[in-house]
């Protein structure tokens, strides 16, 4: 496999990695479509998150502003931005992870937060496995319960709450 082919991969990984974590289906493909207004289908995404095609840079931001994740996590992931961040900006979980800020201690959040991921995590890994397909999951989720990523997981609750 030559470079560019495993650089598409991985960028067709963190796709398919953040449109699962958000539970979304392939076909929003035509929502971003219409929305954007770039060519995009549901076998074209297909193609993409397995590494087949290549991403055009107008794509590219239209599925990060869509995803509402930064262009560049989607294709290079950051030394200091892990998939266990990714998924804590989802639009939903920031929502409840705000109600909850109100009202809970920041250790009792934290596991709260840790159980979460590792079940999605298995979810996704589950459906990976029944379509017979490789685990697209980035490497840092393969137990979120391990110190490094509490120890994450503590510094994104605490610039969060900061910001407040």
């Amino acid at each position: 496999m030559q470079l560019h082919e495993k650089q598409l991969k991985e960028i067709g990984q963190r796709l398919r990695a953040v449109r699962k974590a958000r539970g979304l289906p392939m076909r929003i493909a035509a929502t971003i479509r219409e929305r954007y207004g770039v060519k995009l289908d549901q076998s074209y995404l297909s193609r993409m998150e397995r590494g087949e095609s290549e991403v055009p840079l107008r794509t590219l931001f239209a599925l990060a502003d869509f995803f509402e994740v930064d262009p560049c996590d989607l294709l290079r992931p950051n030394a200091h931005r892990t998939s266990s961040e990714l998924i804590l900006k989802t639009p939903v979980i920031q929502k409840q992870l705000d109600l909850l800020m109100e009202y809970l201690p920041e250790r009792q959040l934290v596991r709260i937060i840790e159980s979460c991921l590792n079940a999605i995590w298995q979810a996704l890994r589950a459906g990976e496995e029944q379509r017979g397909e490789s685990a697209a999951v980035p490497d840092d989720s393969a137990d979120c319960a391990t110190e490094p990523t509490r120890q994450t997981n503590e510094r994104v609750i605490r610039r969060r709450t900061l910001k407040y």
